[in-house]
């Protein structure tokens, strides 16, 4: 049912946010930002904020859920941190040399997601993440209030 949630292909290792692409994209944004964050703390972070019961509910029929960062999530991890977070559902408005946003794609129609960095990714890479069946379905710009 869930199949595909999340990012990465699973061989058999231990399931682990810390590495899936949610907090990797925006430990890179951050870092773009000028903030420090690293992996385990954005992950234990975004965890401990109220949405791992929804996690672990969609795990029960996938374990794979428990790589989904939510975009709720993400915006929240800039919110705190003194950042405006607007959503668009398109790349062409963002300027790599002023921009700095967070994208969730998807593969066609399926339950595979995938969250990337940009400009850390240009929109050509992201565009075609999936190939041909590359969707964007949320584009969080980040900017200093």
């Amino acid at each position: 049912m869930m199949n595909g949630i999340g990012c990465g292909i699973l061989s058999g290792e231990k399931i682990s946010h810390v590495n899936a692409c949610g907090p990797i994209a925006i430990q890179e944004a951050s870092s773009d930002l000028g903030i420090e964050a690293d992996l385990t703390s954005i992950s234990e972070e975004i965890k401990k904020d109220g949405s791992n019961c929804l996690r672990g509910f969609f795990s029960i029929f996938n374990s794979r859920a428990q790589l989904i960062t939510f975009p709720w999530e993400i915006e929240d991890f800039f919110i705190k941190r003194g950042y405006r977070v607007a959503v668009l559902y398109k790349l062409d408005k963002l300027d790599k040399e002023k921009d700095v946003a967070v994208v969730l794609i998807q593969e066609g129609i399926s339950f595979s997601y995938h969250w990337m960095a940009f400009p850390d990714n240009s929109k050509l890479v992201i565009e075609n993440y999936f190939g041909k069946d590359t969707e964007i379905h949320y584009v969080l710009v980040i900017k200093k209030k």
